[in-house]
């Protein structure tokens, strides 16, 4: 399977992206239902879970109403295909956290699926940095995280039902993922700013958000499954990191 960002954003241009939207302000695109079918289904989501070897504590998450399920709540004691042990989701524990409407975190999967790889191919391709997926699967009035922003760029693809994004007029200035840009729910409530619009995503739309932008989501329809591509771009505390690893050999 092969995309290309001109096929992510259509009928929207790369042209048209790179000149009004890249880094610039948050991008809403409506696709039909058919657009991202075979990037991801429910069929594929139960395939994955049930492969509960791939899976730790680390790489599946619940969080039920803002707040992280503790891993002993959901994952019994086994040993990892390194031999090492590890914390593992156990499939009934997480049926039942998700009946009280816990959503279902699902962490670094974009290789898991010529579908999902797909996607991150595209945008990698683009030269837009390296692409990182999770999936996201949450339940009607239950949001699992509040107002935030991202250290990298987030391309959000909704592959199942609905979901409505809060984008706040508050945008943080050039975060990177270090301590010194970890803040208090409280911060952001205040941060944020006013509400700039209210985006609902239906199955086949696209969200871009640039880095640093404030948002919020809450799923509209029973169940919502949408993938967040986290796109890391090239730094400058990279280049300053590897300037800092090179001159240790310059005489």
């Amino acid at each position: 399977m092969n995309l290309t960002l001109a096929d992510l954003l259509a009928p929207v241009t790369p042209e048209q992206f790179f000149a009004e939207y890249y880094d610039k302000q948050p991008l809403h695109v409506q696709g039909g239902a058919a657009k991202f079918a075979s990037v991801l289904s429910w069929r594929q989501i139960n395939r994955l879970l049930d492969q509960t070897h791939i899976w730790s504590s680390q790489s599946l998450k619940l969080v039920l109403d803002g707040t992280p399920v503790p891993p002993e709540q959901y994952c019994g004691r086994a040993t990892g295909r390194d031999g090492a042990p590890v914390q593992q989701p156990e499939a009934a524990k997480v049926a039942q956290w998700v009946a009280r409407g816990a959503s279902v975190v699902m962490n670094d999967v974009d290789s898991l699926t010529p579908g999902l790889a797909a996607v991150s191919n595209a945008l990698e391709s683009a030269g837009l940095g390296k692409a990182q997926a999770n999936v996201y699967i949450s339940w009607q009035s239950h949001k699992a995280f509040g107002s935030h922003f991202d250290t990298h760029d987030v391309w959000a693809v909704q592959v199942e039902g609905e979901k409505t994004w809060n984008i706040w007029e508050g945008r943080a200035e050039w975060p990177i993922a270090h301590p010194v840009f970890r803040f208090p729910q409280e911060h952001h409530d205040r941060a944020r700013g006013k509400l700039r619009a209210k985006v609902t995503l239906k199955t086949g739309d696209l969200l871009y958000l640039p880095r640093g932008w404030y948002h919020d989501a809450l799923a509209e329809a029973p169940a919502s499954v949408h993938i967040a591509y986290g796109v890391h771009a090239p730094l400058g505390m990279d280049l300053m990191n590897i300037l800092l690893e090179r001159v240790l050999y310059e005489a």
